[in-house]
């Protein structure tokens, strides 16, 4: 079968690209491909084993066909009854998408069973299909939504406008990212890079949410950087994705190519204005490094920017630079400046009007393995009826970015025991100044607490200012409970007398305690309008700890062995205990965190009972990170 329907995608292309080139759009992609038999190069072993039966790839060269350069997969079956194994395949090879692609925000695949294709979306959203179209019994409606989905162009496609894509001499692919003038200080404007700004470089733009900046002109170019690491990556589909990239600054070069070098081919057919002009970049001298948080969260939550504005300076706590939904720049839904839009930022699509295609509630179908190319005899289910009524179920998210000037590295790096000891320390100072704000992390865990890299200098030192001098009996009388706290902190941090080699990251899951908001509401006494960072569920209650952002699933790790354990924020049911509801459901987890690191009490929480987090329990997590981590670099501990 893959022949006959190769050929009839194909032919659709090309006359979809002939349209696109007469009027200068491009081509999105090159050619299909049969690969049912091929494995697909990726940078994870658990992606050599599975293989789309038809690909289509950003570049036909044999060297570039590769994971990370895979735009659509498709799977072809023999039997209808055999869509829902194709479907759990399909979501495989989303997954490997995801994994590779740091700049893919959503993948379009199709499910052909007998002639019978579904069009097929993944977003961070979860899935959405069509119904069956039956390629042969109606042949224009298929070729209709075939070429208008290759009609697309490449950020409707998926992708994000802001990251362009480079080959080095070695093959290797390179990212870079577009960062907006307003992401940086107002007398930092980067103009040395002598780049030239042009509209429509930039299809979706970024607010201008800062922790300390003021506003910044809207005429200033957009900086590039070098994607030089990827400190995290969340594998997932579903959920929020979150990818913590390592980044430098890149100018353009002034040097011309040498007669006689060579380099590998460059994609240009499927590529915007800034890519095809080809320019040649090298890093910045003496330029800092940054870290670049990306993540689609959940609109009914805080974004962690206004938790971290108000920490900012706080010994021992990242620094968040700058933070922002992703918004079209040229928009004039939202005044400049606005960190979030209802109308123009990227979200997943939520209100779509969807029916449930029968047994496909789930993809839980066990997947027979293929033996000599011959395909096997799958479980069989009948997918063809609908149940329910139509309803619109999807949760939306929305895709969003932070800028952290603080850089560091994994406990795991650590040099010598010593500066592993004294980053935990600084984190856990760091983590009382956090509790004095009125705030809880609760998510301590061995990839949320980072040494700082060597020579950083920090933006904002609060434990560098002069402090009044305590008059006696004041500490006493004062009607905060908290200010006792602040002050024996800040003596504490004083005697130091040093900055902190090591913070606490990762606000995700912070929330404020319902007997601990005093800063709280003295800021919000003082009218200001970033202070309400108070996780609120769907009624607009303020969460007071109880109704607390899911159990993080530890199952989803990062690309750095060894594997940090800290999770991706998950708020779907826990999967550590299968309990069940009186319909059916699984039971809610309220608890909060890391389940290697949680504390003893709150492990032992029933699923369903709602909770309140205490700092003890997060005192705890430190405790049981330091016991790990000796653990794992084989110190012998007495039992």
């Amino acid at each position: 079968m893959y022949g006959p329907i190769l050929n009839v995608l194909q032919s659709i292309k090309q006359a979809v690209d002939t349209v696109r080139n007469a009027h200068n759009l491009g081509s999105l992609g090159t050619s299909f491909h049969d690969t049912h038999a091929m494995a697909i190069l990726g940078d994870n072993p658990d992606t050599q084993l599975i293989k789309p039966d038809l690909v289509l790839f950003e570049s036909d060269h044999l060297s570039q066909r590769h994971w990370e350069t895979l735009m659509m997969p498709i799977e072809v079956k023999s039997k209808l009854t055999y869509r829902k194994v194709a479907m759990k395949q399909l979501s495989r090879y989303a997954r490997a998408v995801f994994a590779h692609q740091i700049h893919r925000r959503h993948l379009y695949g199709i499910v052909i069973c007998k002639w019978a294709a579904t069009f097929v979306r993944f977003d961070r959203s979860g899935i959405v299909h069509s119904e069956p179209i039956d390629m042969l019994h109606s042949p224009t409606e298929f070729r209709q939504a075939f070429a208008g989905l290759m009609m697309l162009d490449r950020t409707e496609f998926g992708y994000d406008p802001a990251f362009t894509t480079k080959y080095t001499s070695g093959a290797q692919l390179e990212y870079y990212v577009d960062l907006p003038a307003a992401a940086f200080p107002s007398g930092d404007t980067g103009l040395d890079q002598d780049m030239e700004a042009g509209p429509g470089d930039l299809d979706i733009g970024l607010g201008t949410g800062s922790a300390h900046q003021p506003r910044v002109s809207w005429e200033l170019p957009p900086r590039k950087f070098k994607v030089v690491e990827t400190l995290c990556h969340r594998k997932s589909i579903r959920g929020r994705a979150t990818i913590v990239l390592r980044l430098c600054e890149v100018r353009k070069r002034t040097d011309r190519q040498e007669p006689g070098s060579t380099s590998v081919p460059r994609m240009t057919r499927s590529r915007t204005r800034l890519e095809r002009e080809e320019p040649r970049w090298e890093e910045v001298p003496g330029a800092r490094d940054y870290a670049l948080k990306l993540m689609w969260r959940d609109p009914n939550k805080p974004q962690e920017g206004e938790i971290l504005k108000q920490l900012e300076g706080e010994y021992g706590v990242v620094q968040c630079q700058w933070y922002s939904d992703i918004l079209r720049w040229d928009a004039n839904c939202h005044y400049p400046g606005a960190t979030s839009c209802d109308k123009c930022c990227d979200v997943t699509p939520a209100r779509v009007a969807v029916q449930q295609a029968s047994n496909l509630g789930d993809l839980y179908v066990e997947v027979a393995q293929e033996k000599d190319g011959d395909e096997p005899q799958y479980v069989e289910v009948d997918t063809d009826g609908l149940i329910g009524q139509l309803y619109a179920h999807r949760k939306p998210r929305i895709y969003s970015w932070a800028l952290f000037s603080t850089v560091g590295k994994l406990l795991s790096k650590a040099d010598t025991p010593r500066e592993f000891l004294e980053a935990v320390l600084d984190a856990m100072l760091g983590y009382w100044q956090v509790v004095n704000r009125g705030i809880l992390h609760r998510d301590i865990s061995d990839g949320n607490v980072l040494i700082a890299e060597p020579g950083h200098c920090y933006d904002r030192r609060n434990w560098k200012l002069e402090r009044g001098p305590t008059i006696p009996g004041d500490i006493q009388h004062t009607s905060d409970p908290l200010e006792r706290s602040r002050r024996l902190a800040e003596e504490t941090i004083m005697q130091l007398g040093r900055d902190p080699s090591g913070f606490l990251s990762d606000f995700d899951l912070a929330t404020t305690h319902g007997g601990m908001r005093a800063e709280h509401d003295r800021l919000m006494a003082k009218g200001d309008p970033g202070a309400d960072f108070r996780t609120h569920d769907a009624d607009g209650n303020a969460d007071t700890g109880l109704n607390a952002k899911r159990l993080k699933l530890d199952n989803d790790s990062c690309d750095l062995p060894p594997r940090p354990s800290t999770g991706d924020g998950w708020e779907e049911q826990s999967k550590l205990n299968p309990s069940l509801g009186p319909q059916g459901y699984k039971l809610i987890d309220f608890r909060t965190g890391t389940p290697r690191f949680m504390s003893a009490r709150v492990l032992s929480v029933e699923v369903g009972t709602p909770y309140e987090h205490h700092f003890m329990d997060d005192l705890e997590s430190f405790f049981w990170l330091i016991l790990c981590a000796s653990r794992a670099n084989g110190v012998d501990l007495p039992p």
